[in-house]
C-alpha cells in the first residue's frame, strides 16, 4: 500500500542521514583519535534524559523491524553541561553496534540513574557478546568484528566520554550479550 512506501522511504531517508551524521562525526572524531589533539567540546546544560529518549527515538523504527525492544528506566538525572551532539552520537554507536550484535532480535535495557556523584547509563544488550581475546582491542580506533562496522563505535565514545571527564566501562559475555556504562561527574 502507498502509506507504507512513504514511511518505508521516509524511515530510509531518515537511516540515511543519521549515517551521514555519524560518518561526519566519527571523521572529525578519527582526526582526534589520529594526532591526539584535545576534542573542541561544546558544553550546553542538557537534559540527558530526553537526549536519550531522542536517540531511542531515531532508532526505534529499526528496532521494530529487527525484532529488538528498547527499555529505558531513568531513575532520575539531574541537568548536565555536556556536548549533546558528542554525547548523542555515542549513545546511538552504542545502540547501533548492540543492534548488530542482535541479528534475529533482542532486547536492549537502558537505566540512568545517578551515582556516587556521577550521572551513569547502563545500556545492556541481549546480543551474541565479544570474546575474551577481542575485549581489549575494543578501544583501538577503526578496531571492528564487523565487516562494515563503523569501527571507530568505542574507541570514538571512550574518548568524547574522557574529554567530558568521565568514564566508559564495557563488560562483555560471548553469546549472552554485552553491558557499557558511561559515567559521567555531574
Amino acid at each position: 500500500s502507498p502509506g507504507n512506501d512513504s514511511e518505508k522511504e521516509q524511515f530510509e531517508s531518515l537511516i540515511r542521514s543519521i549515517k551521514a551524521e555519524i560518518q561526519r562525526l566519527n571523521k572529525l572524531v578519527g582526526n582526534f583519535l589520529d594526532y591526539g589533539k584535545p576534542l573542541r567540546i561544546n558544553r550546553q546544560n542538557t537534559n540527558l534524559h530526553t537526549l536519550i529518549q531522542d536517540v531511542i527515538a531515531l532508532v526505534s523504527a529499526k528496532a521494530e523491524k529487527d525484532a529488538i525492544k528498547i527499555q529505558y528506566y531513568d531513575e532520575g538525572l539531574p541537568m548536565l553541561s555536556l556536548d549533546p551532539e558528542l554525547i548523542k552520537t555515542c549513545i546511538f554507536n552504542i545502540l547501533l553496534n548492540a543492534f548488530q550484535a542482535m541479528p534475529s532480535g533482542g532486547e536492549i535495557t537502558i537505566r540512568s540513574c545517578v551515582l556516587n556523584g556521577n550521572a551513569v547509563v547502563v545500556i545492556k544488550d541481549t546480543g551474541v557478546g565479544v570474546s575474551r581475546e577481542n575485549l581489549p582491542r575494543l578501544f583501538d580506533p577503526f578496531f571492528s568484528t564487523k565487516t562494515g562496522g563503523l569501527g571507530l563505535g568505542l574507541a570514538m565514545t571512550n574518548r568524547v566520554i574522557e574529554e567530558h571527564g568521565g568514564k566508559v566501562d564495557f563488560q562483555s559475555t560471548e553469546g549472552k550479550g554485552s553491558k557499557i556504562t558511561l559515567s559521567l561527574p555531574v
